[in-house]
């Protein structure tokens, strides 16, 4: 989700301001942030396409305008649903298939960051249990599975 904003941000928002900020501190709607309307994201076959079809500068930046309404609205409405202050919820990554059977950079080396903070699952003062789900995760990436095992579900998050 955390992705999707800052996809979504990014088409009306200036970069560098984006960049400098926790997501949790961007208020969608802050103009200050806003790029100018001839500089709206809307993708780059319409950005050609309006070139051409409207040849009036004016209708140009009302559309643009048009867009950015929509994404600033989208984007307050996702701050609605989803709370970027959660810790959990971004850790939660983890355990999508690319990344939890992946050996990329940005699969973590421990999963202790997350088990740790779900303590109905994990005290964190049980420390060989932690060490057991830890082995585990680590073993992931080199654990040869059946042929058969990617599952419906999986395929669809992973």
């Amino acid at each position: 989700m955390t992705d999707l904003h800052l996809s979504l941000l990014s088409m009306y928002m200036d970069s560098s301001k984006l960049k400098r900020t926790e997501i949790r501190d961007i208020e969608p709607a802050e103009g200050t942030y806003f790029v100018s309307l001839l500089n709206v994201y809307v993708g780059v076959e319409l950005h050609n396409q309006l070139g051409i079809l409207l040849k009036d500068t004016p209708k140009i930046i009302e559309f643009k305008h048009r867009c950015r309404d929509f994404y600033v609205s989208a984007c307050v409405e996702i701050r609605k649903r989803y709370d970027f202050t959660n810790e959990i919820t971004p850790k939660l990554t983890y355990l999508t298939p690319r990344i939890a059977l992946g050996t990329s950079d940005t699969r973590p080396l421990s999963i202790q960051p997350l088990v740790c903070s779900l303590p109905r699952i994990v005290r964190s003062n049980e420390i060989e249990k932690i060490q057991r789900h830890d082995d585990q995760w680590r073993k992931l990436p080199v654990e040869t599975f059946p042929k058969n095992f990617a599952l419906p579900m999986w395929t669809v998050f992973g």
